[in-house]
């Protein structure tokens, strides 16, 4: 998605937007990266009980964010496709 996005945005705003979305790819990566190479020091540093509670905090952000994505897709649905509004609207339209 990234991909397709930067492309997109290349075509119309020129070379720099891609550049700069390809370097915040990169950035992604080196962020989830780092922490997965690092996992058995990070053990040894927090011990079981500390990476039991970091586990359990990325949990709770995670459900947290897919429940904001559910959010905001059913409000994009009712105000796009359910709301009195737009049924009124395209009830008024001719054919």
């Amino acid at each position: 998605a990234v991909v397709i996005t930067a492309g997109e945005h290349a075509r119309n705003h020129g070379w720099v937007v891609w550049a700069a979305a390809t370097l915040a790819t990169f950035v992604c990566i080196l962020i989830t990266w780092l922490p997965l190479h690092y996992a058995m020091h990070m053990l040894k540093v927090f011990g079981e009980v500390g990476m039991n509670a970091v586990t359990k905090i990325m949990g709770f952000l995670l459900v947290c964010i897919a429940a904001q994505m559910i959010i905001t897709g059913v409000i994009g649905v009712w105000q796009n496709n359910l709301s009195p509004l737009s049924a009124k609207a395209t009830a008024n339209e001719p054919l």
